[in-house]
């Protein structure tokens, strides 16, 4: 017999969301097993909405991904910001938001992914264009809105630009949870901005 679909999607946020404090207590290496006791699901019944534990992981990363990006969205949905501003906004998002953040078990998950030549490319493609991308499109976004304003380059690659800057902020985060320069990490980031802004500017004709 089906399950209701309003109580299938309700068990399904469950697990993830006990999937997902268990993957920040435990790592990647938290087993299915694991993951049944903290749900309290029975393994059938997780296996039903989720095949196996990296897709499980992958719909985790998914649900902070998407949170974030519905928090941002709100918060700015009535905001006047530039465009400069909401880089450094968002990027404060970015920092404050994953300092929880199941991808500090990113480098874990694609070891074992590594290690199962099955599954190997279909999770690192699940990973890049479902978590990595929208957040990868949120700052390209705001460099697209800045250069429509006239306040950024219309000759910026944006593509390059978001991608480095998404890149260093990740770095940042890494940094933070590894607790090298932690005392510096939280400032490092605007840091960052202040030095590569003034490359994104609009320049008026011959100026320097």
């Amino acid at each position: 017999m089906a399950r209701p679909a309003g109580q299938g999607n309700k068990t399904k946020l469950k697990i993830i969301q006990s999937a997902t404090e268990l993957f920040r207590q435990k790592g990647y290496g938290a087993s299915i097993e694991d993951l049944r006791l903290k749900t309290g699901i029975s393994k059938g019944l997780m296996y039903y909405h989720f095949k196996n534990k990296e897709e499980l992981f992958i719909a985790c990363l998914k649900n902070e991904t998407m949170n974030l990006i519905s928090n941002w969205t709100q918060d700015q949905s009535n905001a006047r910001l530039t465009a400069t501003e909401k880089l450094y906004l968002v990027t404060d998002y970015f920092i404050e938001g994953n300092q929880n953040s199941l991808i500090y078990n990113i480098p874990q998950f694609v070891a074992q992914s590594e290690l199962d030549e099955t599954n190997k490319n279909l999770n690192l493609e699940q990973l890049t264009h479902q978590i990595i991308a929208p957040e990868i499109n949120l700052i390209h976004e705001i460099l697209e809105e800045g250069v429509q304003k006239g306040e950024f380059s219309p000759a910026l690659n944006k593509f390059e630009v978001s991608m480095i800057m998404y890149s260093c902020i990740s770095s940042f985060l890494l940094m933070r949870e590894v607790g090298l320069y932690s005392d510096l990490t939280a400032s490092l980031h605007r840091s960052f901005l202040d030095l590569i802004l003034p490359g994104l500017a609009n320049k008026p004709q011959g100026g320097s």
